[in-house]
């Protein structure tokens, strides 16, 4: 058994691989490990602003708040009242959200799924913890599923989520 200590840029982990594994096969699997934490690190820093105001608009109506077209926030607000049971409004300030946020239970979960990746990829104890893939990739599908709990109908597919 081999312990590596792995550092790229501000990521630092330790991996373990038997002695026999060849070099190809390790630098992959570490790649897809970095990958990964890339990845969580970007849906950790999205998470906050889509549990408090939804999806994210349609690439032509983000961002914008004042000059935002009245339909387009009037069916927002409709969709919310429609489904008052399901989602809050809650109006976006910078404008790149629908407000369409969950009600409180959802967002308890969806926080619970913030703190399990917050725990995963954490920079105090990464480095000090042997980390698998499979760990990282049920942490993202906890996520999912708990998106997919929120939001049945699914995201829109310019929502990085």
């Amino acid at each position: 058994m081999v312990i590596l200590r792995v550092t790229k840029s501000e990521i630092e982990f330790q991996f373990v691989t038997e002695l026999a594994r060849n070099v190809e096969y390790v630098v992959e699997i570490v790649s897809r490990i970095i990958n990964e934490i890339l990845k969580l690190q970007r849906i950790e820093s999205i998470l906050p602003d889509f549990i408090a105001h939804g999806p994210l608009r349609a690439e032509e109506h983000r961002g914008l708040t004042d000059t935002c077209p009245p339909e387009v926030v009037e069916k927002e607000r409709e969709a919310c009242e429609a489904n008052h049971e399901a989602y809050e409004y809650n109006s976006d300030p910078s404008g790149f959200r629908t407000g369409q946020a969950t009600t409180e239970h959802f967002r308890q979960i969806l926080d619970n799924a913030k703190t399990a990746i917050e725990n995963a990829i954490s920079k105090k104890t990464l480095p000090t913890r042997q980390i698998t893939l499979d760990e990282l990739k049920e942490v993202e599908q906890n996520l999912k599923g708990s998106v997919t709990l929120a939001y049945p109908m699914g995201l829109p597919s310019y929502d990085p989520l």
